[in-house]
């Protein structure tokens, strides 16, 4: 199950406050082991190559053949440029798990836990392992591992509620997600799960109570359909069981629609296309990382001729640029993803952010209209509209940030409201927010320093 990333990367994640994360794992292509190798660090292991075949005659496959040495090409250079990087060596063994390579992937995530023992993304690779060979018990300690450096990396919380059920640990499972849903309230995935896990628990009720809340934040989710609709099958609800499973066939309809659409075999040429475009995101991360903003750009430029939709890709591109004081570039990059995917609130989202930097406020809050009409539940269009109000109507201002509050409930988004309670002269209501951001972020200097200041806390 993937659960994708529901939290808005922060535009400080690409120099030096965000998390590493591996690209996903696809199939892995059975390689036989050669001799090709570069030279490591002292110390280092190895940095042998598998030995390929040679391609076939037909473009895609020199194509694909030339983007996985590409792929190699960038982890090696990485883990030659910063060999104490444990996060380096963690991408450079999702590329050789990637083309077969699992001995020399676990060789490789071995080192990443030297340098570094609760290194997120080994944990995470090794715990992905582990799991495609049913080792479920090393999966959930590696995938718990990483929620403990990195309690916010929802796609591991996903993977460790499936493993919990598959463990037939369901008691564990639903413990786990009623607390991760209490914490992600809009993650339609995860209340999925949680009916599912539930059902399993001979708790209809709370299974059903589980899917709704899943429609409720995505009516057109798939899978709460059709988890729904059986339920209310096996419960004799005919009726309300033909609703929810008329919703599945039609939604099909409309995917099958657009996949007709497109040819399927450039569909497959694009695969390689896309996993190592996030291969040189991911680089160009590491890159950024260490200061080195030219490879930043180079990469992630990469990244996006590989595959434009990559967003991940053109978020950091548009940090970089409007970190560099190259404002407008940042809008112009955003404004062509959002003519690609017109109808994706997060690009929207990222426009009005880069218009804000840029000073274009009249813009941005055009921009925030346009995604509220896509989205009239995102909490972080309401916080950004906020701040871009607060000078000429703290009222509205207000309004808006108590409707981010009550969506995400998250410590930013206090700590907007306690800004704009602190214009409406609210002082004792701001330092209640505040304290509240305290309590959700407490190693965030921000919240306690401005609470301190005023006054409050103890």
């Amino acid at each position: 199950m993937a659960w994708g990333l529901w939290m808005a990367v922060a535009l400080a994640t690409a120099f030096g406050c965000g998390r590493d994360k591996a690209p996903p794992q696809d199939t892995i292509t059975p390689a036989t082991p050669g001799s090709r190798s570069t030279p490591a660090a002292a110390g280092a292991p190895s940095l042998d190559r598998p030995a390929f075949a040679p391609p076939g005659d037909s473009e895609a496959e020199r194509e694909a053949a030339s983007l996985r040495d590409e792929a190699f090409d960038d982890a090696e250079e990485l883990v030659g440029l910063a060999p104490d990087s444990a996060a380096g060596w963690t991408l450079l063994a999702t590329v050789h798990r990637r083309y077969g390579d699992v001995d020399g992937a676990r060789r490789l995530l071995d080192h990443a836990l030297v340098l570094d023992p609760a290194h997120a993304g080994a944990h995470q690779q090794l715990g992905d392992a582990a799991n495609e060979v049913g080792e479920l018990e090393e999966a959930e300690r590696h995938y718990r591992l990483v929620l403990a450096s990195d309690p916010g990396n929802l796609d591991v919380a996903g993977y460790l509620a499936d493993t919990l059920i598959r463990l037939q640990e369901i008691d564990a499972a639903v413990e786990f997600l009623e607390a991760f849903v209490s914490a992600y309230p809009r993650v339609v995935a995860a209340w999925c799960t949680l009916g599912k896990a539930r059902g399993l628990l001979n708790d209809p009720v709370g299974a059903r109570a589980a899917y709704e809340k899943a429609l409720e934040i995505d009516p057109d989710s798939r899978e709460a359909h059709q988890r729904l609709g059986v339920l209310l099958q096996t419960q004799g609800d005919a009726e309300g069981a033909k609703t929810h499973l008329g919703a599945v066939v039609a939604l099909n309809e409309r995917k099958t629609g657009r996949q007709q659409e497109h040819d399927t075999a450039e569909a497959d040429r694009a695969a390689p296309r896309n996993w190592v475009a996030q291969v040189n995101s991911e680089a160009a991360l590491m890159h950024a990382k260490r200061g080195d903003l030219a490879r930043a750009e180079r990469d992630w430029q990469r990244a996006l001729e590989l595959d434009p939709d990559l967003t991940s890709a053109g978020d950091m591109l548009a940090t970089l640029y409007a970190r560099s004081g190259r404002k407008r570039e940042a809008v112009e990059l955003r404004k062509r993803a959002c003519e690609r995917t017109p109808d994706v609130p997060a690009g929207w989202y990222g426009l009005a952010q880069s218009e804000v930097e840029a000073g274009a406020t009249e813009a941005a809050e055009q921009t925030l209209e346009k995604l509220l009409s896509l989205d009239p539940e995102h909490a972080g269009a309401f916080a950004l509209l906020a701040r871009i109000v607060a000078p000429r109507d703290p009222a509205r201002a207000l309004e808006h940030a108590r409707r981010a509050v009550d969506l995400e409930p998250t410590a930013l988004h206090h700590y907007t409201l306690a800004d704009m309670l602190l214009r409406a002269d609210r002082r004792d209501e701001a330092i209640r927010s505040l304290e509240r951001a305290c309590e959700l972020a407490p190693d965030d200097p921000r919240y306690r320093n401005t609470l301190r200041q005023l006054g409050g806390g103890r």
